[in-house]
């Protein structure tokens, strides 16, 4: 099997980043959109099947099917997949771009496989074939790849998933490749275990209830409506049960307008309005470039990244150039999403505050957040700490001489490895996770001096309280 590739080209990557900034809305000759949910169902998903009817009225949409699965059917998954083919090959003849919207309210649960299903109960026993629909065969009839026929015409329709319920990270792990096909899904929330998909489903609010919430909060502000965008105001206010959302395929998320009233004298504005919660919900994440980019290359895509996000302050913070290059960006949660299925993205930190601290030193007050380190250290000191929970490469084969300049981009740098930070750390780990076995000093043993920065880097995410005290010094 070929193995997926781990980098992105850079002319791939300014694409994808130029298409997930766009937020122009999408325009649809035609609408088509079921809901289902199962007859046993008692999680109330006949509610959310009456909002999800709200939702599309709101956005001038027509009314979606409502289809209830039947225990008797046998496996439970063929009649949702018949509807879901026949509602395809209904509209995706003729000209023009077509949409299917199919939500699903209720339960899921996994198998002994770990594979996830949309089940009609809770408990009990793991669900099978027989007593639940699988998710990955549903996302696959609609794939290139799926069981059922997959004919030209259908590059014109595209689909978005609504799963008011939670959902697996496997499901989703694609990279998406087509040009202008676009599949969607948007889900209540990301779990592998029974507990967690019980309450992901049975909080204070549903998926469902959030989202006509909130496309009722911005219609007035907005033109239109991007699911996006959406997701990153929802984790932004609701922290305990964070919403999903993934780009299957496709090249950005669909943006749908608002309905014109006729009569209305409201004027919306020229671009869609962004509710503060959603554009000060941020990601930092990394992107593996194929190439090396010399420093004049870095300044371009630099000036770009700054240009393209305007006043939503898209912003490249750092770069490391090896046999390829590796860019640390900053950018609204809701831009990262659209490329998080990308080869070579990762994410680093999520985080709602736009202040940010010097590496390795006391910065803004940012209350209970916690904190990242990105530190430059020799190959073998990150084989030693790659064990410990929260550390992670971001890119290797790195030398003292390969980091770009700081005039070359506009944020923080990763700073060089010093001893006795490291010392610091690593003395204080078993306080901090909480264990209290000796942990073993992976210093000792080092084949390189520490005063200069020597191959391999690695990225600290947050596993250290912000008000942990390193010989009473407060750490940021």
């Amino acid at each position: 099997m070929e193995e997926t590739p781990r980098t992105l080209p850079i002319d791939i990557f300014v694409d994808r980043l130029s298409s997930a900034a766009n937020d122009q809305p999408n325009n649809y000759v035609e609408t088509y959109s079921l809901h289902f949910r199962f007859q046993e169902d008692d999680s109330g998903a006949d509610d959310d099947a009456g909002q999800f009817q709200l939702m599309l009225c709101e956005l001038g949409l027509p009314p979606a099917e409502e289809f209830i699965v039947k225990p008797s059917a046998s496996p439970l998954d063929f009649s949702v997949r018949a509807k879901l083919l026949a509602m395809r090959m209904n509209i995706q003849f003729g000209e023009g771009r077509k949409l299917c919207i199919v939500h699903y309210a209720g339960y899921s649960g996994f198998d002994q496989y770990n594979k996830l299903f949309l089940r009609p109960t809770i408990g009990g026993p793991l669900p099978t074939v027989t007593t639940g629909i699988e998710l990955e065969r549903i996302l696959s009839d609609i794939n290139e790849s799926g069981e059922y026929m997959h004919p030209p015409e259908s590059e014109s329709v595209d689909f978005i998933f609504i799963i008011d319920a939670c959902i697996s990270s496997s499901v989703v792990r694609r990279n998406p490749h087509s040009a202008g096909r676009v599949v969607e899904i948007v889900a209540a929330g990301e779990s592998v275990y029974e507990e967690d998909a019980l309450n992901i489903r049975t909080q204070n609010k549903s998926l469902t209830a959030k989202m006509y919430d909130y496309l009722m909060s911005v219609k007035e502000v907005s033109q239109s409506f991007q699911l996006s965008e959406m997701v990153s105001a929802l984790r932004a206010e609701w922290p305990a049960y964070k919403p999903i959302h993934r780009i299957v395929v496709g090249p950005k998320s669909i943006c749908l307008p608002f309905r014109r009233v006729e009569g209305s004298t409201f004027t919306r504005p020229a671009s869609p309005a962004r509710s503060t919660a959603s554009s000060t919900h941020s990601a930092i994440f990394s992107v593996h470039i194929t190439e090396t980019l010399d420093e004049e290359q870095v300044e371009e895509v630099t000036m770009y990244v700054s240009t393209l996000g305007g006043d939503r302050k898209y912003r490249l913070t750092g770069a490391y150039r090896v046999e390829s290059t590796a860019l640390f960006l900053k950018t609204p949660y809701s831009i990262y999403t659209q490329l998080r299925n990308l080869p070579g993205v990762e994410l680093m930190f999520e985080n709602r505050t736009s202040k940010v601290g010097k590496p390795n030193e006391i910065g803004p007050d940012l209350g209970n957040e916690p904190t990242i380190f990105l530190l430059q250290a020799p190959q073998d000191i990150y084989q030693k700490l790659k064990h410990l929970p929260g550390v992670n490469l971001v890119v290797d084969n790195v030398t003292g001489g390969n980091m770009v300049p700081p005039e070359s981009i506009t944020g923080p740098q990763p700073a060089p490895l010093e001893e006795p930070f490291m010392r610091k750390m690593l003395d204080n780990y078993a306080d901090v996770v909480g264990v209290e076995e000796e942990v073993s000093d992976p210093l000792e043993e080092a084949e390189k001096p520490y005063d200069t920065v020597s191959e391999g880097a690695l990225y600290i995410p947050p596993f250290i309280p912000r008000r942990f005290r390193w010989r009473g010094r407060r750490l940021n």
